[in-house]
């Protein structure tokens, strides 16, 4: 496995993790192809890409859920 881009702290990938957990309910689809450019390119790991978006989209969807209930 290739190794992480050295371009990019441990705190700017947290920030891109984050980022891409809670913008994940509102542009839906773009998020993970955003997600996985970025892996492609090394500069994040596909598995928390994938942990981050799907923990932003179910928290969101539970959060509006009850919001709505």
């Amino acid at each position: 496995m290739s190794q992480l881009s050295d371009s990019s702290t441990h705190l700017q990938r947290l920030w891109a993790y984050i980022t891409l957990g809670t913008t994940s309910i509102i542009t839906e689809e773009t998020s993970p192809m955003i997600g996985g450019l970025a892996v492609h390119n090394h500069h994040l790991r596909f598995s928390l890409v994938v942990l981050w978006v799907a923990a932003g989209v179910w928290g969101a969807d539970i959060v509006l859920y009850y919001l709505g209930r």
